[in-house]
């Protein structure tokens, strides 16, 4: 598993398409950084994940892929996350309050929502919120959240 891997792509481990499984029983070290190993239960597509990063590293393809690939920057648009803090500074984020909750949009041209962080409304603009300050919302409402 450790030695050269190519890598094939990215994808979110919360993909809609994949079941991801953890093929590693405890979490490895690769050099600094702490690996775990996934595989999809579906469609045999393997991958790894770097410490606690929701992204996952595509390293061998399926033969069969699950239907409805999604690529990694669309998979987070229309999903909700809630602020954990905001450390940006300027008036476009004075709506990025903590327990504010937001729908993930797409990016301006040329930005991506990423391992980075994901794109949100802010006041009268779009701004990327990075990923330790937020958290997924789990729950699906009907209404917008306030």
């Amino acid at each position: 598993m450790f030695g050269y891997m190519k890598i094939l792509g990215y994808i979110h481990l919360d993909s809609l398409s994949h079941s991801f499984e953890k093929s590693n029983l405890i979490t490895q070290k690769r050099g600094k950084k702490l690996v775990d190993y996934y595989k999809c239960s579906k469609c045999g597509l393997e991958g790894f994940r770097e410490g606690f990063s929701s992204q996952l590293t595509i390293t061998k393809l399926s033969k069969n892929p699950c239907l409805y690939e999604i690529p990694i920057q669309d998979q987070y648009i229309g999903k909700i996350i809630k602020i954990i803090k905001c450390n940006a500074i300027g008036f476009q984020f004075k709506n990025l309050t903590p327990g504010s909750r937001h729908y993930i949009i797409e990016g301006p041209d040329g930005y991506f929502n990423d391992e980075k962080g994901v794109w949100v409304m802010g006041f009268e603009e779009p701004v990327k919120v990075l990923n330790n300050e937020f958290e997924y919302c789990s729950l699906i409402r009907t209404k917008f959240p306030k």
